[in-house]
């Protein structure tokens, strides 16, 4: 009986919620604007002040890599493995731009990945730096943060 009226009790909870939910999307567009405009007009303008002077402005502390780095694409989301073998762990997943950091292995390209660790994605998907959004862009190396981390320059 008792785990009967926990069981109403939820229902009836989760069904509230479910009415709720609903209730707040029958605005129009219209007056979701009119709403946001009364809104502003209560908070007032905001002053938030001059910029900081660029020279307060906390500078990144790269350091050049060791190794000679090159920028290259490859499709974002592939797996990145540890070791130059499709067998390997998955370290993680590529970004649209990478640090190619030496010659091939086996068919894997070794990649800078991370905090500086070294990891491996197949040579065939690798091709040089293109831009989805500007196809003029340019990528080089930056440096390395502290911790290992590239940094590109996409120009």
């Amino acid at each position: 009986m008792r785990i009967q009226l926990i069981a109403a009790i939820a229902a009836l909870g989760i069904a509230s919620n479910a009415v709720e939910a609903v209730a707040q999307s029958d605005f129009t567009p219209q007056q979701l604007d009119q709403m946001s405009k009364e809104r502003q007009q209560e908070l007032g303008q905001r002053n938030w002040g001059p910029p900081p002077p660029q020279s307060t402005v906390p500078q990144d502390n790269l350091r050049q890599p060791s190794k000679l780095l090159v920028c290259m694409s490859t499709d974002a989301w592939k797996p990145v493995y540890g070791a130059p073998s499709k067998t390997a762990a998955v370290i993680g997943k590529t970004l649209p731009q990478i640090a190619v950091s030496g010659k091939n292995v086996d068919g894997f390209t070794p990649v800078v990945f991370g905090a500086g660790q070294t990891g491996y994605v197949p040579a065939d998907e690798i091709r040089p730096f293109s831009s989805s959004v500007n196809p003029d862009a340019t990528c080089s190396i930056a440096g390395l943060r502290p911790n290992g981390a590239v940094v590109f320059s996409i120009r």
